[in-house]
């Protein structure tokens, strides 16, 4: 399933600004994932509490690539083609406040919790080729794809990882979820939704992602995707296709083993809850450019770190 598009690019390129600021993250006084390219204010829309229609309602293709995320029982699904340009949706979801976020440069879909939907997360910018967000009203920057606020600042303390969302089509999460309400389109986007229907191949080449990726680990190839998994301070990943052929795995992240399972109804792999820690489908540079001591256990190409 792809999502990436030259369109999108093109678009994405703009909005970040070719002129801005482009300084390094410093961790100790050295970069410890890699650069960071701020995204500037209001080129990208947040949603907070936004509208919603039924699946049976909604003019969505059945191929298109959906979030899907299911909640004591309240499934909601959000479309790619319109969270590609708002990242992140800020809701009560299932009687829980989360925020829903997806980056289109490393195809990764989170949740975290949130204590207030009024300071909720939006869209800081780009680094090492994932998104990274803002806490509204302050300028703390967290990582999607880690949740430690960078430059690493324990005192402000680490976002929460939520209930982890699934990426599929909309006719497989509209089978397994009838009642499931969709996020219903922004009218005044729709120029912006419309870039993501034209995606030619070659998005995970762009030069923004080129640009904020330094670290680069040769046991799997960069654009290679893989569904990745951490808790506390061990982490694992899986090549999707591998993962696919296998049908699942046991992962076993520190005293934890975890089951994770290639759903065959919503044909996408998924870890089986509970589990509180961070589990994602992503393009290998994005999740080993932030654990880069992840576990490969059904890792077919040999090399090291760099």
């Amino acid at each position: 399933m792809r999502t990436r598009g030259a369109v999108t690019v093109v678009m994405l390129a703009c909005a970040l600004g070719r002129n801005a600021v482009h300084a390094e993250i410093r961790h100790g006084g050295a970069s410890q994932y890699g650069r960071f390219r701020t995204a500037p204010t209001g080129q990208f829309e947040t949603l907070t509490r936004p509208e919603y229609e039924p699946i049976r309602d909604a003019k969505v293709s059945a191929d298109t690539p959906v979030i899907g995320l299911d909640v004591n029982g309240d499934a909601r699904c959000f479309p790619i083609s319109q969270m590609w340009y708002h990242h992140i949706v800020n809701d009560e979801i299932g009687g829980q406040k989360l925020a829903v976020t997806y980056c289109i440069m490393a195809n990764t879909a989170l949740t975290y919790r949130l204590d207030d939907l009024t300071s909720g997360l939006e869209v800081g910018g780009l680094y090492a080729g994932v998104l990274c967000m803002r806490r509204q009203g302050t300028d703390l920057l967290y990582p999607q794809i880690a949740a430690v606020p960078v430059p690493d600042n324990l005192s402000e303390g680490k976002l929460v990882p939520g209930p982890a969302p699934v990426i599929t089509t909309f006719g497989a999460w509209k089978k397994v979820h009838p009642e499931s309400k969709v996020l219903k389109p922004v009218p005044k986007h729709g120029i912006r939704y419309e870039a993501y229907e034209k995606k030619p191949k070659g998005y995970n080449t762009n030069p923004l992602m080129n640009e904020t990726v330094t670290r680069r680990d040769d046991r799997l190839d960069a654009g290679r995707e893989v569904f990745g998994l951490s808790l506390g301070k061990d982490s694992v990943a899986y090549p999707l296709d591998e993962l696919r052929k296998a049908g699942g795995a046991e992962a076993n992240l520190g005293a934890k083993t975890v089951r994770v399972v290639w759903d065959k109804d919503l044909e996408t792999a998924r870890v089986e809850p509970p589990f509180d820690g961070i589990a994602t489908r992503a393009f290998w540079y994005a999740w080993c450019s932030f654990y880069p001591e992840t576990k490969l256990p059904m890792a077919d190409k040999p090399g090291a770190a760099k």
